[in-house]
């Protein structure tokens, strides 16, 4: 029997279905250990690494933009039933496997097959031939043939501007460097602190960091001019444009004088004497808080601002009232626990003994919301399915742990506080794992963010009602705050969104998560390994 895409949303079911497929090979790749170490395997491969890094990231991004509305399109306007797809996943499955088996053997340990120009390029041909029949496996090809032709002209101008435009970014990095380190010596002179700089290194009589040039805040800038573009585009018809532009410069700017705080910040944490908390709690967490900060402020405050909005403002009673905005009471304890975490890390050295606080922060906001989460169905209406999905996310987090080395475990530094502080600790760790954390979670990325995405007016929508698009943009945001587990995350967050879309009640996702959560807990304390957490 020939496989056949379903016609509803075939679409979106046609994107999950590549990224399932990429998302198996990806993982493949990154359990075998193939780094860059790939690039040097050949003299063909030396340059190309460059142009792998600045030109095809950027073109499959704006491919996926450009092309995803003339698609959809094409895709609606299809009265036919999609061709079979067999032969396109079978030659994709193949030409995977032989492009494996030619990466294994351009990185062998002994270096027999280092330097081999046409094995290097039978293994570049392949991998094209991989990506190629990937794209037909996920899409049906008479739609990609009659979709907008425009478009890849398009997409290959902006891709061969990417090209020009980095060099240009790359030789302001070390400008930009040189301003923030002026800007955060300045900064600390004008506190009356003895600081001076030498190039990139600001000094001081006790501690001195050297500024590298991912330190000038040009990543941050980035990372939320791409947030701000996407959330922009994707809530377009609530904005004026070009008017609505302005904010980006502004949010940039925000954005770097954020780090020359950061900056500061961390000099003088080492400069009082907390070198260490300085450099491995608040040199990689305040990047993110500041970060946070500025994106919630940017989604908070922007759809008020009249120039560049076109909602209107909200009704009196409601800005008197601030606790019947549903987002308050669905994002409020996952917001706090996440600041609170922010906050813990970066005043933690290399163990984080402010966990509670985490637990503290979300556990106020829940208290604060009680009357409304009272009001809401936590009945749960299939709790073995939900319990069965819980235990699935369970073996597959515990599963996929494998592949990482296990990391020194936490308990070497619980042995030296008290005995009182030990178990006041490991209490907060479960109930905060076990309870206040699926809570706050499941609160914010299924019951706001999923059907969020489906309707703006979410608090009225029937969570059965979210379509597949719902489902994976939650899915893709939960399993992206799961650091280095991104994968893992997103297919929990996906499941769980198919609990709360199946049953309607908030009380089965709740349930799954904190099945999960309890299994990993046990799993730990019984084997004591702390990467299963």
């Amino acid at each position: 029997m020939l496989v056949e895409w379903p016609r509803a949303n075939r679409w979106w079911v046609r994107v999950l279905a590549g990224f399932v497929i990429l998302s198996a090979e990806a993982w493949w790749a990154r359990t075998t250990g193939i780094k860059g170490d790939i690039w040097s395997a050949g003299p063909i491969l030396a340059g190309p690494n460059q142009f792998f890094r600045l030109f095809i990231l950027p073109f499959l991004l704006t491919l996926l933009y450009v092309t995803a509305a003339s698609l959809r399109a094409a895709d609606n306007r299809h009265a036919d039933p999609p061709a079979p797809l067999r032969k396109s996943i079978l030659g994709h499955t193949l030409c995977f496997a032989a492009f494996a088996l030619l990466t294994l053997l351009l990185t062998r340990r002994d270096g027999a097959n280092q330097g081999s120009a046409s094995l290097a390029l039978l293994w570049f041909s392949v991998g094209v031939a991989t990506a190629i029949t990937g794209i037909l496996a996920a899409f049906d090809p008479s739609i990609i043939s009659r979709s907008n032709r425009g478009a890849a002209l398009t997409v290959l101008a902006f891709a061969v501007a990417s090209l020009v435009a980095m060099p240009l970014v790359e030789r302001s990095w070390n400008y930009d460097s040189n301003v923030t380190v002026r800007a955060a010596t300045a900064l600390l002179r004008n506190l009356g602190f003895a600081v001076w700089s030498e190039g990139k290194r600001i000094r001081t009589p006790h501690f001195s960091v050297q500024i590298t040039p991912a330190c000038s805040g040009y990543e941050g800038i980035c990372i939320f001019l791409i947030f701000a573009i996407a959330w922009l585009a994707w809530f377009r018809r609530e904005y004026r444009f070009p008017a609505a532009l302005l904010v980006l410069p502004i949010g940039a700017a925000i954005s770097w004088s954020l780090n020359v705080v950061r900056i500061s910040a961390y000099v003088l944490i080492g400069y009082f004497g907390h070198p260490d908390v300085a450099m491995n709690g608040f040199h990689s967490w305040a990047g993110l808080i500041s970060f946070t900060v500025l994106t919630l402020g940017f989604c908070a405050y922007s759809p008020h601002i009249p120039v560049i909005s076109k909602v209107p403002d909200r009704p009196k009673s409601i800005v008197e009232a601030p606790a019947s905005d549903p987002m308050l009471y669905y994002a409020g304890p996952f917001v706090a626990m996440l600041a609170a975490s922010m906050i813990s890390r970066a005043a933690s050295g290399s163990f984080e003994w402010f966990y509670p606080i985490r637990v503290l922060a979300a556990a106020a906001a829940i208290w604060c919301y009680r009357k409304e989460y009272r009001a809401m169905q936590w009945n749960r209406t299939h709790s073995l399915f939900a319990a069965g999905v819980g235990c699935a996310v369970a073996a597959l987090w515990l599963v996929s742990s494998l592949r990482f080395p296990s990391p020194p475990a936490p308990w070497t530094h619980l042995l030296q506080a008290s005995p009182i502080w030990r178990i006041t600790w490991l209490c907060f760790r479960v109930c905060g794992g076990v309870l206040v954390t699926p809570f706050a979670e499941e609160l914010a990325f299924r019951g706001f963010l999923m059907r969020r995405v489906q309707a703006s007016e979410f608090a009225s929508t029937d969570p059965r009602q979210a379509g597949w698009q719902a489902i994976a943009v939650s899915s893709l945001v939960f399993g992206l705050m799961h650091g280095t587990r991104i994968a893992e995350g997103m297919a929990a967050g996906a499941l769980y969104g198919y609990t709360y879309k199946r049953t309607g009640k908030l009380g089965d996702a709740f349930l799954a998560h904190a099945v999960t959560n309890l299994l990993l807990v046990i799993v730990v304390a019984g084997t004591g390994d702390p990467r299963y957490w």
